[in-house]
């Protein structure tokens, strides 16, 4: 058998194995769905919970703030990146540098 022909039963046989996998998975999927339905009750329960109450435009321009503040606040500070991109090179760079220098000169 010769390398090229031995390289597209490989190549065949991982193809294949992989849409059968993938088979396999949707048919997993497909099978859960139906063992576990989606119900629409909760949607129906919110709907009809937000449908009694009316916001003012004050109360809507205020909620949208709040949840931007609260969005704003929940991200990581990233303002020691600028600090440390103006310090130069850290300690680990430095030491693997004459780690380096000492092996080019050996």
């Amino acid at each position: 058998m010769s390398e090229i022909t031995q390289g597209l039963i490989i190549s065949a046989l991982g193809l294949g194995i992989t849409f059968a996998a993938l088979t396999l998975i949707i048919i997993v999927i497909s099978l859960l769905k139906r063992i576990f339905p989606s119900t629409e009750e909760g949607k129906d329960e919110i709907e009809t919970a937000s449908a009694g109450v009316e916001a003012s435009e004050e109360e809507e321009v205020a909620a949208a703030i709040a949840v931007a503040l609260s969005r704003i606040r929940s991200l990581p500070h990233h303002n020691e990146l600028g600090a440390s991109l103006e310090s130069g090179r850290g300690a680990w760079w430095r030491a693997n540098h004459i780690v380096s220098i000492r092996r080019r000169i050996k």
